[in-house]
């Protein structure tokens, strides 16, 4: 039997789930939009650094979201995790 593992770049480091629409911040760390979009309504800070940071300072990443909906089409097991 394969062992089911999840590639740690497609998990989000607040929520530990698999990233569905990563965004990246000015420091180039990468969290799920909706993830981000929760702690900045509590904190206008950067997770990582708690330097300022606003919903305008996000940017797509559009690379890591194409490896993460790979990785769920490849791996249905995954959509749950």
């Amino acid at each position: 039997m394969q062992r089911r593992q999840v590639p740690d770049y497609l998990i989000d480091n607040i929520s530990f789930a698999i990233m569905h629409d990563p965004v990246i911040t000015k420091n180039g760390q990468s969290y799920d939009r909706a993830t981000m979009f929760e702690h900045l309504r509590r904190s206008e800070t950067d997770p990582l650094t708690r330097e300022p940071l606003r919903r305008e300072d996000l940017r797509p990443n559009l690379a890591l979201k194409q490896a993460c909906s790979e990785f769920l089409e490849e791996n249905g097991w995954a959509v749950d995790w």
